[in-house]
């Protein structure tokens, strides 16, 4: 009711995920009084943030699906698009980065479900830019990608999701009062 379970992109969707996450707390009461308190418990661990202020370290807060669209130009829509992880999620994770920084929209784009399940599907990243993407400078404007090819790497990716929150926030503030 609160737009906590509104769909956020990235493998949450409200009809699915948050009834999952309702039902769950009421299993752990079966015969017992209604659990009011641990399902309202269920909505604050999943605010809604609301915002004036947007900067670096809110950006994971605000309507994945609005901020996209300002990503990329106010004419790109997620359908037909695949929510990719830049740097693959499986790497990230075995060099133990956090899912918090793994799933920021600091490490997602939006890309062409062909793309991303077929030759992109779990490549180092620079690797991907390096041997995959033929024109490389419209891929990373068109992306916010830093154009820094140091920062490519997956062990460097602390600094990549860094600047590329920087481009994120300097493109979003173009469209904001």
């Amino acid at each position: 009711m609160n737009g906590v379970y509104r769909s956020r992109g990235a493998g949450w969707v409200a009809y699915k995920t948050g009834t999952r996450k309702l039902l769950a707390e009421i299993k752990k009461h079966k015969n017992k009084v209604f659990p009011k308190e641990e399902l309202f418990n269920v909505y604050i661990e999943h605010p809604v943030v609301f915002t004036k202020n947007y900067n670096i370290g809110n950006l994971d807060s605000l309507d994945r699906s609005f901020l996209y669209y300002l990503m990329y130009d106010r004419n790109q829509t997620i359908r037909n698009q695949d929510i990719d992880h830049i740097m693959p999620k499986s790497i990230l994770a075995s060099l133990k980065y956090g899912w918090d920084e793994i799933n920021s929209i600091k490490n997602f784009q939006l890309i062409d479900y062909g793309t991303n399940r077929g030759i992109k599907n779990g490549k180092p990243f620079k690797e991907w830019m390096v041997n995959y993407v033929s024109d490389k400078p419209s891929f990373i404007k068109r992306h916010l990608i830093p154009d820094n090819e140091d920062i490519w790497e997956e062990s460097r990716f602390p600094d990549f999701i860094e600047i590329r929150a920087g481009l994120i926030l300097a493109k979003i503030s173009k469209y904001l009062p």
